[in-house]
């Protein structure tokens, strides 16, 4: 477990029970590949998803899907997020999100929109309630047999 200072993780907006992502897709033709895998494209199939992880009570996957989706970050990079990128220090969230892709060494900034903040809303409150507080130094989407070490993948 971090070190750092534990705050409190506040909701301060209404919202329902269930999490709403909000996608933007483009058409791209690819050529199949032997075994390729379709990317999600319909909004229903990205809703189904989620509330697999949901009703499977993996909120920090969810979080981790949702993200993904909805930022288009690489995995390695979404790995990296530190809770204190979404939350300020009063436990609120960010306007902006500012971080620095490990590829390409470039800063990407992005907003918080709604389904980032729900799914975050789920798994910041398990978090509080299992840890008593958020450590902003933690990684967001940490390993569940390390406690203070990133989810590991090859």
């Amino acid at each position: 477990m971090s070190t750092g200072n534990l705050i409190e993780f506040r909701r301060e907006r209404a919202r329902d029970s269930t999490v709403r992502p909000v996608w933007v897709f483009t058409k791209k033709d690819t050529a199949k590949r032997k075994n390729a895998a379709d990317p999600l494209k319909d909004p229903r199939d990205i809703q189904r998803v989620s509330q697999w992880f949901l009703t499977h009570g993996d909120v920090r996957d969810n979080l981790l899907f949702i993200l993904g989706i909805n930022t288009g970050f690489r995995c390695g990079d979404l790995l990296k997020f530190r809770v204190g990128h979404l939350l300020n220090d009063d436990g609120s969230y960010r306007d902006e999100v500012r971080f620095v892709e490990q590829k390409t060494g470039k800063t990407r900034r992005f907003f918080l929109n709604e389904a980032i903040m729900d799914a975050a809303d789920l798994f910041l409150e398990e978090l509080n309630n299992t840890e008593g507080g958020v450590d902003l130094n933690a990684y967001l989407f940490r390993s569940r047999s390390w406690t203070d070490s990133p989810v590991y993948y090859e």
